[in-house]
């Protein structure tokens, strides 16, 4: 499909992105900015609430987002998902301590 004609949030849109621009558009220092802005945010009750459970990063991009959260919360197993394979690939690249799979979360 042309790149113009992508239709935004299929799963070729964002395969595209990943592969082509996310870096130039400073995918990964966003999806930073953003999960520390919300783990600096938390309350600490919900903070609490982690320690040794599950967490799923649904729409885990390259998995950036996945690592901090790890890297904050250490006793709790952080898993990431994501439809797009172009993204999960990386992100298993990126971080393969960390679980990743392609999946949608509506299916």
């Amino acid at each position: 499909m042309d790149e113009k004609h992508l239709m935004v949030n299929s799963n070729e849109y964002w395969d595209e992105r990943f592969e082509k621009d996310w870096e130039i558009y400073e995918g990964q220092q966003q999806t930073s900015f953003f999960v520390n802005l919300l783990i600096q945010n938390l309350p600490q009750w919900i903070k609490e609430q982690f320690v040794n459970s599950t967490v799923c990063d649904a729409g885990c991009a390259e998995g950036q987002g996945t690592k901090i959260f790890k890297d904050a919360f250490p006793s709790t197993t952080v898993e990431g998902i994501d439809f797009s394979e172009v993204a999960i690939e990386k992100a298993k690249l990126l971080f393969p301590s960390i679980h990743f799979f392609k999946d949608d979360v509506y299916n």
